[in-house]
């Protein structure tokens, strides 16, 4: 499981609402967590969850560069 510090570092490039959208946890819940220095354990562990399944999935296969979570610089 991730520490609620990688989860924000994590989720520092990545488009909040898509997140929200694809893993199924409430937006306000992802900015709140995002936002607090106590965060909810159930928070921090549906969004460990999600992140870990994803880089799984990413580790599997070749993304072929249309990922939509990740904001162009």
């Amino acid at each position: 499981m991730l520490t609620p510090k990688q989860i924000k570092d994590r989720l520092k490039l990545m488009n909040l609402k898509a997140v929200s959208r694809n893993s199924g946890i409430d937006y306000r819940h992802i900015y709140t967590f995002l936002m607090s220095d106590d965060p909810k354990f159930s928070i921090v562990k549906k969004l460990s969850d999600y992140l870990e399944k994803r880089q799984q999935e990413n580790i599997s296969s070749v993304t072929n560069g249309d990922d939509e979570e990740f904001e162009t610089i």
